[in-house]
């Protein structure tokens, strides 16, 4: 049984082991989920559900989503169930549409856009990433650019273009009041966000 916790009014997480992890992984076996209830809708980011966790199932059917997000690829994990379960669309940029499949609707979505009462935000590291900025929550979601270690530090992700994306980063904290930031691999920052996202930038980024 997976439970599902309340971080917040109208923002609930749940975490269940990986089906892939690998002990040479910086991040933990266990991987979080999110619902979010926003002024606009409700729906599940980046949802990984155990077809068998009768419990979990009956608590997230009870929150009546009306979306499905997923913010990367690689993280379609249970979009696919979820979407045949409950009849809603599924929200994610067009690789993710393309890995989906055209039995799956998808509704494509790019940096800049407004919907489900979030903003979609850029990638700037090439990874087909869309980080969104939830306002009723005053939390940034990402999916892997940013992770949290055993401790609860944020770290940024590696890659090529590592100056760039915390450039980019950094001019989000000028522009947005960030409370809180959510992560799918590791604890949740649920106050103080901004800080400790600046923090992240001066810390060993995390690679395979």
């Amino acid at each position: 049984m997976t439970d599902l916790v309340e971080i917040g009014p109208g923002l609930w997480r749940w975490s269940v082991p990986h089906p892939d992890w690998q002990p040479r992984y910086p991040w933990g076996p266990d991987v979080t989920s999110y619902a979010v209830h926003g002024d606009e809708a409700t729906f599940v980011v980046d949802a990984l559900v155990p077809e068998d966790d009768v419990e979990l199932l009956a608590q997230l059917d009870e929150l009546a989503p009306n979306a499905i997000l997923v913010l990367k690829p690689d993280h379609t994990r249970s979009a696919a169930w979820l979407q045949r379960r409950w009849h809603v669309p599924v929200y994610a940029g067009a690789a993710v549409a393309l890995k989906l499949g055209p039995r799956v609707p998808v509704r494509e979505i790019r940096a800049g856009d407004a919907v489900l009462g979030l903003r979609v935000l850029g990638d700037r590291r090439g990874r087909e990433e869309t980080p969104v900025w939830l306002p009723a929550h005053r939390a940034l979601a990402f999916a892997d650019a940013v992770m949290a270690d055993g401790d609860g530090h944020l770290h940024v992700w590696l890659t090529e273009r590592l100056d760039e994306e915390i450039a980019h980063l950094r001019s989000l904290l000028d522009e947005l009041p960030v409370e809180r930031v959510l992560v799918t691999h590791g604890e949740p920052v649920l106050d103080g966000g901004a800080e400790a996202l600046e923090a992240a930038f001066g810390r060993e980024p995390w690679a395979d």
